[in-house]
């Protein structure tokens, strides 16, 4: 049996209608992109760290992270100057990222330590140098002066917590860290969403939603 004109009519409509989708969904992933990788671009630029304080008196940095779909993933870590090969040479392969996190750290503080003079005499001359050592449990300096020449060694260190929370908004990223006078100076975020499967996606299941109640309905 021959289809009918009016069938026929019908199955071009709807593939007219699966065409009509597919373009607005590749013009919408587009505009999606470009505004994922902007705002990408513009949390570099911008300091997006805030600060909570518990009643112990403990900081909490939290960074907004821009949440981006895999395919963007590449260009994002170009714009946190993460360059495939640099993570290649890490032994990390960019592919595997879910998220990627950069900050800048910055410590204050004073001290005070005694100078230790020595007095050390050649044949010729009589060299005067004074010893220091100097520590805070986070941060040492241990060096001479000698002749108005400082030299001297130093280790820095902290403990670093990050947790990621996601909120209804989007996803934070908790830093806290050991030393009391360090502070976060700038930090971005990015965290690549899951990936749906081919059946999540609504234009799949649309089109063929539409096709199988037409059949149906035969």
């Amino acid at each position: 049996m021959k289809p009918t004109i009016q069938k026929i009519a019908i199955i071009i409509g709807i593939a007219i209608i699966i065409l009509i989708i597919l373009v607005q969904f590749f013009s919408i992933r587009k505009l999606k992109d470009q505004v994922q990788l902007a705002n990408v671009e513009l949390a570099t630029l911008n300091d997006s760290v805030s600060v909570h304080k518990s009643k112990s008196g403990q900081l909490t940095f939290k960074i907004a992270s821009v949440e981006i779909d895999k395919r963007n993933l590449k260009e994002s870590l170009e714009t946190l100057e993460l360059t495939t090969k640099e993570l290649r040479n890490q032994g990390i392969k960019y592919r595997n990222i879910i998220s990627a996190q950069k900050a800048q750290i910055e410590s204050l503080g004073k001290g005070s330590t005694i100078i230790r003079d020595t007095m050390i005499i050649t044949n010729t001359d009589t060299i005067k140098i004074a010893k220091f050592d100097w520590s805070n449990n986070f941060l040492s300096l241990k060096g001479s002066i000698e002749n108005k020449n400082l030299d001297f060694d130093y280790k820095y260190k902290t403990g670093i917590n990050i947790v990621t929370e996601q909120r209804p908004k989007g996803t934070i990223v908790n830093f806290s860290l050991a030393d009391p006078n360090a502070t976060i100076l700038t930090g971005t975020s990015i965290t690549v969403t899951r990936k749906k499967s081919i059946l999540e996606k609504w234009y799949i299941t649309l089109p063929v939603g539409a096709l199988g109640g037409f059949l149906l309905a035969k």
